[in-house]
């Protein structure tokens, strides 16, 4: 129980605290995924799931990867590297403790979604999150309010929806929350005389599933408000593929041909009414062209990276520190994404990563086609919609940087999890209770080592947000008032953000500085200078850089870094 307590748990936290961007937000979505580790030696009551080794092996590459890049700080335009480096030892850092909490939720949650009605009522618990975000989204957009829960303004003039600070992460959410909540309608209209049978009423019945209608329609709309791209793409994109497996269960083969026809039309279809018609899927006139030059440029300028770096790559969230020299004149501004996370996976841990992330999703996949065809039409409905609404995820994060959103990143992989579980069944599941329980085996050094590793890990992910107490604190207050807390924030939290407004500050109040204008700049300089050692090719810290030269008299020096594209 408490493993499931914990994924539900971590299901409605993560959506609602804004998708989890900031640093308070995903220490706590970190704490609550380590906590699984805590009782690891109980494994909530569950047992072992075999095909939870298939995330298990594949996140593990990834976490010990990681390590041994964050051990060898490099810049990508230094001397070469033949062991693992990263081009960001912060972004680094910060990756691999949420890779470790992912770790944690694959041990766990498969043996939790084992347990009976566990996965049905993870089902409800996203379905109910995605009428709530979609509610307050619509909210929003009615009264054309641009302040998340009424309390803080979007940055950027971005497109809010719900908690989320962008809209197009809300899409990715509610693109996954969508199918699984056809799934579970299916699932349950399918076991209805079961429903029945324990003493429920048929108009209750009748109700309840009105009642989840409503609530599954919610999600759709939200998905057709935003009018994202990658969302309507990916959802069509896995009933594309969710019917192809289905029409694997139909007896007549000639039935099942018809249907695979007219599911290899219906893309094309799509295509060829996107090409005619930009603006139905959310295209303004020119932006089309924008976005789709500027994708192909990133992905250019991605590939010449990988291809100078393909074994190890360049650093678990390190990508945006690593892509300032190979990026596509094409492209405006600062490239933090590549908009592909199947592309910016490799990039970060090279081909190892990307191999074992393809073998463990392909032999998860096999392990799943092979049990599916032994499941009652119930599991089945209900299993259906989770691989839908992965399969969604995973066509759009081509595309897009949805992966990077941390909430929505757990959803898609609770859903994996989904996957390696045991039966969904919803029987009161007596003997099944019976079968789950064990003796809590006696505790061994192996079990005291990774209680004390989950431990250190929620305490390192809780260190950021002393910094990010410092930095609300400095929120308001005069320039040079800023300085000495935003210094404290970065002492505890090195985030190049925060190095580039402690620069600024020093350059903008170089006037009022108690030593005098030139002296104020130097010590900006300096830090400056400090924080570009963590980070060599931060273009935001670059420019800053060469502005703190200019305004020193140094042009000629400035002149270089002041070059450096925005």
């Amino acid at each position: 129980m408490v493993g499931e307590a914990l994924l539900i748990a971590a299901a409605v936290f993560g959506p609602l605290a804004h998708g989890c961007v900031e640093p308070w937000s995903v220490a706590a979505l970190e704490i609550i995924l380590l906590s699984m580790l805590l009782r690891v030696d109980s494994l909530c009551g569950s047992p072992p799931q075999p095909a939870a080794v298939f995330l298990i092996a594949p996140a593990s590459v990834i976490v010990v990867l990681g390590f041994l890049q964050w051990l060898n700080p490099a810049p990508v335009d230094g001397p070469s590297s033949r062991l693992p480096f990263t081009a960001s030892s912060y972004g680094t850092g910060k990756a691999l403790v949420l890779w470790a909490a992912f770790v944690a939720l694959f041990l766990r949650a498969p043996g939790a979604l084992s347990r009976p009605g566990a996965k049905a009522r993870l089902a409800w618990t996203l379905v109910l999150v995605g009428a709530f975000v979609t509610a307050v989204g619509l909210i929003q957009a009615k009264a054309g309010n641009k302040f998340v829960y009424g309390l803080r303004e979007a940055r950027y003039g971005r497109a809010i929806f719900g908690p989320y600070f962008h809209a197009g992460h809300a899409a990715s959410l509610l693109a996954m929350i969508l199918p699984v909540g056809l799934g579970l309608l299916a699932s349950r209209q399918a076991g209805k005389w079961r429903h029945v049978s324990r003493g429920m009423l048929p108009s209750d019945f009748l109700a309840s599933q009105a009642t989840l209608s409503l609530l599954v329609a919610c999600s759709a709309v939200g998905v057709l408000w935003t009018r994202n791209r990658g969302a309507v793409l990916g959802l069509v994109m896995s009933a594309f593929a969710a019917g192809f497996w289905a029409c694997g269960f139909l007896r007549s083969k000639r039935l099942a041909a018809a249907l695979k026809l007219g599911l290899a039309a219906a893309p094309a279809a799509l295509v060829a009414s996107i090409l005619l018609d930009p603006g139905i899927i959310g295209f303004a006139p020119g932006a089309s062209h924008n976005s789709i030059t500027w994708r192909l440029g990133m992905y250019r300028g991605a590939l010449s990276l990988l291809s100078d770096f393909p074994l190890w790559g360049v650093g678990l969230g390190a990508v945006a520190g690593a892509f300032p020299p190979y990026k596509d004149p094409v492209v405006q501004g600062v490239v933090d994404h590549v908009h592909s996370d199947w592309l910016e996976l490799p990039l970060e841990s090279g081909v190892l990563g990307l191999s074992a992330w393809v073998i463990g999703l392909s032999l998860l996949a096999r392990w799943f086609w092979l049990r599916s065809r032994d499941r009652k039409p119930e599991e089945l409905f209900l299993d259906a919609g989770a691989v839908a609404g992965a399969l969604a995820f995973t066509a759009q994060a081509a595309v897009e940087f949805s992966f990077h959103t941390p909430a929505n990143a757990v959803v898609f992989l609770s859903l994996l999890c989904w996957l390696a579980g045991g039966p969904a069944s919803e029987d009161d599941g007596g003997s099944e209770r019976a079968r789950h329980r064990h003796e809590r085996p006696g505790i061994t050094p192996g079990r005291w080592a990774l209680t004390a590793a989950a431990l250190a890990l929620m305490a390192r992910a809780a260190v950021p947000v002393v910094g990010d107490c410092y930095a609300l604190r400095a929120k308001g207050l005069p320039a040079l008032a800023q300085i000495p807390l935003l210094r404290r924030s970065y002492r505890w939290n090195p985030d190049p953000q925060t190095a580039y407004s402690v620069g600024h500050f020093y350059m903008s109040s170089a006037h009022g500085h108690p030593r005098g204008r030139a002296a104020g700049l130097r010590e900006g300089l300096a830090f400056v200078r400090k924080a570009l050692a963590a980070d060599p090719l931060n273009p935001y810290l670059t420019r800053l850089q060469g502005r703190l030269l200019a305004a020193l008299g140094r042009r000629q020096d400035a002149e270089p870094m002041l070059a450096v594209p925005r």
